[in-house]
């Protein structure tokens, strides 16, 4: 399955939000989310750490050893500009677990079940 790095961070969010859910009390589906997650987290990881570069290299350092980055920099439309195609990056994920949507629907808010859309089959 190929993803956008952008909905990558999204779906990293919402499945962290879900798992720490006390409502979701099916042992299975929650395995299934945490799975999901730790296949997600190094490409979430890579996605932060080269934001992290683009803010350093347009950024203006602070006394704490910071970086700050103001929309009011003249280097902020580089930033803007080189960020948009690092969140625009296709990714491809593997071995990744399916969740049936028997298994999800009702359980989750529905948001939140859009947003965990690739990775639902339909049947049990």
């Amino acid at each position: 399955m190929i993803l956008k790095a952008k909905d990558i961070i999204r779906k990293f969010d919402t499945i962290s939000k879900l798992i720490d859910n006390k409502s979701i009390t099916n042992v299975s589906l929650k395995y299934k989310l945490l799975t999901l997650l730790h296949n997600l987290e190094p490409h979430k990881d890579n996605i932060n750490k080269l934001r992290d570069e683009l803010v350093k290299k347009y950024g203006n350092e602070q006394e704490d050893g910071s970086y700050v980055l103001k929309e009011s920099d003249e280097n902020f439309k580089d930033y803007l500009e080189e960020v948009t195609d690092l969140l625009n990056t296709e990714i491809e994920i593997f071995d990744y677990p399916k969740i049936a949507f028997s298994e999800i629907v009702n359980k989750i808010p529905n948001e939140d079940l859009l947003s965990l859309y690739e990775f639902i089959i339909n049947g049990d």
